[in-house]
C-alpha cells in the first residue's frame, strides 16, 4: 500500500490543485492509484480535473472512462470530499510542491551538511547539469562554486520557484528548463559535473545512459542523495558500473549513501 507522507494537510486543499499536474503525474494516478473506486468518484464530482486529466492523456482516455465508472456517479458533497483528500493525500508530496514548495525545501532531512556534496568534486568554475532538481539544495550549493548550474525540472511550479530563489540569492548562473532523467535537454559531452539527488532508480539503464552522454570525458557524475541504505538493486546497479560511494546523513533519516564516477572512455 501507498504510505502518506503528510507533508502538507490537505483536508482544506481545492482539488483543482490537480489542474497543475504534469502528464507524467496524471499518467501515474491514472496507471498505478491503487483505489480505483475513490479516484472514480472523485473524477465523477470533478468535471474539470476529470477533462483536464482526458485531454493531458488521451491514449489513456478509456482506462480514465474504466476509473469513473468504477466510482460513484453522482456522489453527495461529503462522499465527494472524502473521496478527494483520500487522493490528494496520496499524493501529498506533489500537492506540496504545487501549493508551496518551500513546505519540501525546509523539512528536516533536506538540512543535510553541503560538504557532503562539495566534498566529492571540485566544482569552481566548472559547468554542472542538476537533473530532478526540486526545490534546488544541490543546484544552489553547486552555484556558490560552479559557473552555470542548469536544473533541469519537469514540474513547471518547481521551475518557477527555481527561478524565483535564485532571484533572492542573488544568483545569476542558475537556469531552470523542463526535461526529464532520461530526456536530459544538453547536447553530449555538455557537462562538467552531471548530479541528481533522489532521483535515479525507476529506469537504471535508460537514466544512466543518458547521465553519462551529456556529461564530457573526464568529467563526474554524481548522485548525493543517492540511495538508502537497504535499497538492494540501485545499489548493486551503481556498484557494478564503476561507481564509488560513501554515507552521510540526513536528519531525522538516518545514513544515506552518495555515489560519484569519472566518466572515462
Amino acid at each position: 500500500g501507498f504510505m502518506s507522507l503528510n507533508w502538507i494537510d490537505v483536508s482544506r486543499v481545492s482539488f483543482n490543485y490537480l489542474l497543475f499536474l504534469e502528464k507524467m503525474h496524471v499518467e501515474w494516478l491514472i496507471m498505478n492509484f491503487e483505489d480505483r473506486k475513490i479516484l472514480g468518484t472523485a473524477l465523477n464530482g470533478n468535471s474539470v480535473v476529470k477533462w483536464y486529466v482526458k485531454t493531458t492523456v488521451p491514449d489513456l482516455s478509456g482506462e480514465i472512462e474504466k476509473i469513473t465508472s468504477e466510482g460513484i456517479p453522482d456522489p453527495d458533497r461529503e462522499t465527494l470530499r472524502r473521496a478527494e483528500v483520500e487522493v490528494m493525500d496520496n499524493i501529498n508530496d506533489w500537492i506540496a510542491y504545487l501549493i508551496d514548495p518551500d513546505i519540501y525545501a525546509n523539512l528536516e532531512f533536506m538540512s543535510w551538511d553541503p560538504k557532503a556534496l562539495t566534498s566529492i568534486t571540485d566544482f569552481s568554475g566548472k559547468r554542472v547539469i542538476d537533473v530532478g532538481s526540486g526545490t534546488g539544495k544541490q543546484a544552489f550549493i553547486a552555484a556558490e562554486l560552479a559557473q552555470a548550474v542548469y536544473c533541469v525540472e519537469p514540474v513547471t511550479r518547481l521551475r518557477h520557484y527555481l527561478r524565483m530563489k535564485a532571484e533572492v540569492l542573488g544568483l545569476r548562473n542558475v537556469f531552470a528548463t523542463d526535461g526529464l532523467i532520461t530526456q536530459i535537454p544538453f547536447e553530449d559531452g555538455f557537462s562538467d559535473i552531471t548530479m541528481g539527488g533522489h532521483v535515479f532508480g525507476d529506469e537504471m539503464e535508460r537514466e544512466y545512459a543518458d547521465m553519462n552522454r551529456v556529461t564530457k570525458e573526464g568529467g563526474m557524475i554524481i548522485f548525493c542523495p543517492g540511495s538508502n541504505s537497504q535499497e538492494g538493486p540501485i545499489h548493486d546497479f551503481l556498484e557494478n558500473t564503476g561507481f564509488d560511494w560513501d554515507e552521510f546523513e540526513e536528519p531525522g533519516e538516518g545514513m544515506k549513501r552518495k555515489y560519484w564516477k569519472r566518466k572515462t572512455v
